[in-house]
């Protein structure tokens, strides 16, 4: 077998067998370059292929979207906050619900009360995260920004510096 070539790659798959590392970069390049010699090509049949997928399997890929979304929802509110973070001009670190809950506890910053995490986001004494430096002025989107605190605490507060208890 021709080891570290295109060909050799291929005679791998054709004997079900798995591909040498020496294979898969040929491959790799032979792929690339293919790619860039016949861009126009390539990009035309994904875009067609892609859009006539879509187009038929509607339903069907909405379904496999939203079971994505609900499966990795961690990801998706953590692409959000990224993208709500590059808006707002400020810096952004990645961080998870439980890394906050890990530093901080599960009690509100704002009102000192304990957070209730088996209620919705959208509830009045849910959890919610809580920039203690705002976006707006000027805070950044990282662990040592945010705090946690219940939707109602927070909304109170809005963009302000400070809560004030009332």
């Amino acid at each position: 077998m021709s080891c570290g070539t295109n060909y050799g790659y291929m005679k791998h798959l054709k004997l079900k067998d798995v591909p040498c590392d020496l294979c898969k970069i040929a491959h790799n390049e032979s792929a690339t370059k293919y790619k860039q010699s016949n861009y126009e090509k390539v990009v035309k049949q994904n875009n067609q292929s892609s859009k006539k997928y879509y187009y038929e399997n509607n339903e069907k890929a909405r379904k496999i979207r939203n079971d994505w979304k609900k499966a990795n929802l961690d990801k998706v509110r953590s692409n959000w906050r990224k993208r709500h973070s590059i808006k707002m001009g400020a810096n952004h670190e990645p961080y998870t619900e439980k890394e906050v809950l890990g530093t901080y506890g599960n009690v509100c910053h704002i009102c000192l009360k304990e957070i209730d995490l088996s209620l919705s986001r959208r509830e009045p004494m849910g959890f919610q995260f809580d920039h203690v430096i705002p976006l707006a002025k000027g805070g950044d989107d990282n662990l040592n920004n945010v705090k946690p605190s219940h939707a109602i605490c927070n909304q109170r507060k809005n963009d302000k510096l400070t809560a004030t208890l009332k």
